[in-house]
This record gives C-alpha cells, sequence and structure tokens, in this order.
C-alpha cells in the first residue's frame, strides 16, 4: 500500500460513485477508499490525509464545501487533491467552487478521463507547496496582486480576473515549464472541459496587455509556457 495514492470517495449512495470507483479501482497506482458517508470520510481524515479526495457534489448531511474545509482542517497543512463529482453543469459545485475552492470538478461524463485529470492535479499540488507569489518585481514588470495592481514600466495594466490568476501562477513558477494541463487546472480548474486552446488564447492576450514585459512569456513548444527572468 506504500507505493499506492489513497483515493478517498465521499458519497451517500454506492449507486452515485459506481461507475468512477471502477475506473479507479483499475489503476494499480490508486488504493481506493470508499465511497464513505460524510462523517466516515472525517474520522477516516482524522488518522491520514488521503492523495485525493473526490467529493460527490450532493451530500444529505453537508455540504460538499463544508466539507471540503473540514478535511483541509484536519490536514494541518499536508497537501491533497480535491475534485468534485457529479452531473455536468451542476449548480452546487459553481456554489461549493465559491465557498470552497476544491481543484476541479468531475462530471459523468468525464470518467475515463478521470486518472489522468487527478494525475494532472497531483502534479499542480506538488508544485503549490510554494506559496502563490504576492508581489513581484523585475525589469519591465511589478506586481502588488494583493492589490489587484500590474505595471509595466511604469504604466498600470488592467487585467481581466483570468488574466492575472494566469500571470500570478508564471510568477510563482518563473523560470520553469508549467505543462497546459498544469495551468487548465490551476487557474481554470479545468471548468473550460480541458481545451488546451484556452490557454493559448488567454496567453496571447496577457502579452500584448504586458507589452515588454510580455516578451518574457516564452512558449515551450508542445509543453506549455515559461515566464523567464533573463
Amino acid at each position: 500500500m506504500s507505493d499506492r495514492s489513497t483515493v478517498l470517495i465521499v458519497a451517500d449512495d454506492e449507486a452515485d460513485c459506481r461507475a468512477l470507483v471502477g475506473v479507479l479501482s483499475q489503476q494499480p497506482t490508486y488504493e481506493v477508499v470508499g465511497p464513505l458517508v460524510a462523517l466516515d470520510a472525517l474520522r477516516f481524515c482524522a488518522k491520514a490525509t488521503p492523495a485525493v479526495v473526490l467529493v460527490h457534489v450532493e451530500l444529505r448531511e453537508i455540504t460538499a464545501a463544508e466539507l471540503c474545509a473540514l478535511i483541509r482542517t484536519r490536514a494541518n497543512g499536508t497537501q491533497f487533491t480535491s475534485l468534485l463529482f457529479g452531473p455536468p453543469r451542476h449548480d452546487r459545485a459553481t456554489a461549493a467552487s465559491a465557498l470552497a475552492p476544491p481543484d476541479g470538478y468531475l462530471s459523468h461524463a468525464d470518467l475515463m478521463t478521470a486518472p489522468a485529470r487527478i494525475e494532472a492535479l497531483a502534479r499542480q499540488a506538488g508544485q503549490n507547496d510554494e506559496r502563490p507569489i504576492g508581489y513581484y518585481r523585475g525589469r519591465h514588470l511589478e506586481a502588488r496582486f494583493d492589490r489587484v495592481e500590474v505595471i509595466v514600466d511604469g504604466v498600470r495594466i488592467d487585467l481581466t480576473r483570468r488574466e492575472l490568476a494566469l500571470l500570478r501562477f508564471l510568477l510563482t513558477f518563473a523560470n520553469r515549464v508549467l505543462r497546459r494541463d498544469d495551468l487548465l487546472s490551476h487557474v481554470w480548474h479545468n471548468e473550460n472541459d480541458g481545451h488546451s486552446r484556452t490557454v493559448d488564447v488567454h496567453i496571447r492576450r496577457l502579452r500584448m496587455k504586458l507589452g515588454a514585459a510580455g516578451g518574457q512569456i516564452q512558449t515551450v513548444p508542445r509543453v506549455g509556457y515559461r515566464f523567464s527572468e533573463d
């Protein structure tokens, strides 16, 4: 078991996650626990933090957002990946994301891609051991994310919420190559159904707005992007 990652599945009814359990159980790298109801899941997490927690969006005794928040409290800073799952375009998933953002949402239509999605998010969780940058100052760019303020060569630049999140992620891991999947997971939480073209479009817009600093966002062919400080 030490060579396998524990995946905890939380759901009130086995029927809600039977297909998901089946897909994940076929993966030799996963040790699937559950489905457990919310109270049993919390008891399990009090003893050990799973690598991945999958929470059905409809729970009877507690909301998915509240459960995710409680599990994070019990984790005491230990990194893990959290995903809500359920029907496509579920209103409760949007509400949960606003209250206690999970790392993404997995719809019933995405079950066959679940292992790849989880692995991509786990890579991101490993990167997130480093806190998102709050302040950055470089050759052309100065950014104060707590003030939502971005300045290029002395001129303030207006960015959308998504562009700001994208820039912050690039700067947090400056000089590192970031895969498109990592950008999708962190900035979009896979809300765009995995279309990497979305990343390319936003990178192009961000480059244009940043002017001289935009040239520091480098394309790594067939992989992703890097913000270069060289």
